[in-house]
């Protein structure tokens, strides 16, 4: 099974030491791999920059895409993705650095905002300002290495994803996760679920299938 995922993002899908993926979604692969094949080890794990994933899905490079992707009416429509039962339920939230001085999002009027290219974050993040009156400048980058970078140079006043994978993040930061905050205001609802290209549907029933399976057993 050739599963799209990531490799930086702890927690979900990382590269560990031995070069093995590990985390909540590529154990997701390996459990549609042992579904449908019998065999957890028969996964290919493909990593996907965030822009790339649905192209990838639509091209066939990819069987299944795990990589905490958020369901949106609009993606359903639009990307070619048949959607399965969400694995896990996120919101959207902001990360500061702990001596920034800010103590909530109304402090951050006219901040400049870091997000992710491509992703439900940055619409989230400029409605949520204009709904609390404020202003930002949001900045869109192609990676997390790279929002990284300019949030360690002082770039980014805020960063904005959803809470899970900011989480993770900041228990994976060179200057420790003491020297972030994440406030509390969760701003958005983030159903992360697997992919499939529209089109078959056998595969994303046996996909599907193998999901809540899992799911109710646990």
């Amino acid at each position: 099974v050739r599963c799209g995922v990531r490799d930086d993002l702890p927690g979900f899908s990382s590269v560990d030491e031995a070069g093995e993926h590990v985390g909540f979604d590529a154990d997701f692969c390996r459990v549609i791999a042992a579904g449908v094949l019998g065999d957890a080890t028969k996964v290919e794990f493909v990593d996907l920059a965030t822009e790339a994933r649905f192209t990838a899905l639509q091209a066939g490079e990819v069987d299944v895409l795990v990589r905490n992707t958020t369901w949106t009416a609009s993606r359903d429509g639009t990307e070619g993705a048949t959607f399965l039962h969400p694995t896990f339920y996120d919101g959207q939230q902001m990360m500061v650095a702990a001596d920034s001085g800010f103590t909530g999002i109304d402090d951050m009027d006219g901040a400049v905002i870091c997000v992710a290219a491509g992703t439900t974050t940055e619409g989230n993040v400029a409605t949520e300002f204009e709904r609390r009156g404020l202003t930002a400048d949001v900045q869109s980058f192609e990676s997390v290495d790279l929002i990284q970078e300019a949030f360690l140079a002082g770039r980014c006043d805020g960063w904005t994803s959803d809470g899970s994978q900011l989480a993770g993040i900041r228990s994976n930061y060179p200057d420790g996760p003491e020297s972030l905050v994440i406030f509390e205001d969760v701003f958005s609802k983030e159903p992360l679920a697997p992919a499939v290209a529209d089109g078959d549907t056998n595969w994303a029933q046996a996909v599907n299938w193998t999901i809540l399976a899992t799911i109710q057993a646990e």
